[in-house]
């Protein structure tokens, strides 16, 4: 027990000694990022500009993906740079890993070998022949084993030291959605680029009343006669609800997948989704959908 307690202060001191005191940090960040970019050439450029910047240095670098190693010290900078450079951060994961215990680990494993090298060191010249070729050995063993532990070492203090980040890069082709009739009529009529003039707006239904609430900062108006729900936003965003037969008769989860499949099919990108939620009168489905535009 006392050995082990004079190992762990060892460990400590060592490490100290290689980070100033306000640096110290024993956890390793990891980050694994998804990006749609428009240019993914341009934005692999502007990763390895910024690592370099931040003081570390690209592992791979490619028009899809880049992996980079910065200074934990710069963790904070990483998403609003992601922020700056795509169209759009789909995903955002960090992650730590806490080294201290293979540390001390490595550190007394390393310790023990070279008491034992220095041991066998100390017998070699007083053995036999066969004594001492079997103490060389042991040491060419020892001396193997010490070296790939200390080859350990060393990158658990670079992990310490350099946080990772692997970043994947996606392109949004400027293709637009093809038009592609479905045999459900309702579904040929979600259509973004319609929607955006205001095209598909006189939508015919012998239902009536939608009880909706506008988004803050958004002014309500209706058209339709109570069959569609419509606000504006100061700077022109439309926002409409609007409602029609269910026809033919189907069931929430039939008319998810052919949305699902419609959207897809015609070349929208599923940015999230589907979620279910629960309206004032029904349950319904919610999606994200990404599509070129301007």
């Amino acid at each position: 027990m006392k050995k082990f307690i004079v190992l762990a202060g060892a460990l400590v001191l060592a490490l100290a000694a290689l980070l100033p005191a306000e640096q110290e940090n024993y956890l390793h960040y990891s980050f694994t990022a998804q990006l749609i970019v428009a240019d993914p050439d341009k934005a692999s450029q502007d990763l390895g500009a910024w690592c370099e910047l931040m003081g570390g240095y690209f592992v791979l670098k490619s028009s899809d993906r880049v992996i980079m190693r910065f200074p934990y010290s710069q963790n904070g900078r990483l998403l609003p740079f992601l922020d700056s450079i795509a169209e759009e951060v789909l995903d955002f994961s960090p992650q730590a890993v806490d080294l201290r215990e293979e540390l001390l680990g490595l550190t007394s494993a390393i310790q023990s070998r070279e008491e034992i090298l220095s041991k066998n060191l100390a017998f070699i010249d007083k053995t036999t022949i066969e004594g001492t070729l079997a103490i060389e050995k042991e040491v060419m063993q020892l001396l193997s084993e010490t070296e790939e532990l200390k080859g350990k070492l060393n990158r658990l203090n670079g992990d310490r030291i350099y946080a990772r980040a692997d970043i994947s890069l996606r392109y949004l082709e400027k293709k637009l959605p093809s038009i592609i009739p479905s045999s459900f009529a309702w579904l040929n009529g979600i259509d973004f680029y319609k929607f955006i003039k205001r095209t598909n707006m006189r939508i015919r239904s012998s239902l009536a009343g939608i009880k909706a609430e506008a988004p803050e900062g958004f002014a309500v108006f209706n058209k339709g006669r109570g069959r569609t729900f419509m606000a504006l936003s100061p700077e022109g965003a439309l926002y409409t609800i609007y409602r029609i037969n269910n026809y033919p008769r189907m069931d929430l989860a039939f008319w998810t997948k052919a949305l699902q499949k419609q959207l897809s099919d015609s070349g929208y990108r599923l940015h999230k989704g589907p979620e279910e939620f629960t309206g004032p009168e029904e349950k319904g489905v919610y999606f994200e959908w990404i599509v070129p535009y301007q």
